[in-house]
């Protein structure tokens, strides 16, 4: 097994399931990534990042709604090896 710490910037110009693109700009947003290692190979791939800040700097969450401090989105799960 793997881990990898990662920060995104960007602009958010494609939808993400119920986030339709705002076209707004984001920046460090901290994420992480687990990579599951089966035979040397990559088995599963799956990816964590805190979805509560990117949707506040995006439009899409009130600054001031109240949410736990960490609020994290499983984004993708990549199956590699049967």
């Amino acid at each position: 097994m793997a881990a990898m710490e990662w920060v995104m910037s960007g602009t958010h110009k494609g939808d993400f399931p119920k986030m339709p693109a705002t076209t707004k700009p984001f920046s460090s947003v901290r994420g992480a990534t687990i990579v599951e290692l089966q035979g040397g190979k990559i088995r599963r791939c799956s990816d964590y990042w805190d979805a509560a800040t990117f949707m506040r700097q995006v439009g899409l969450l009130a600054a001031n709604k109240a949410l736990s401090s960490l609020f994290v989105v499983r984004l993708f799960v990549y199956p590699f090896v049967a």
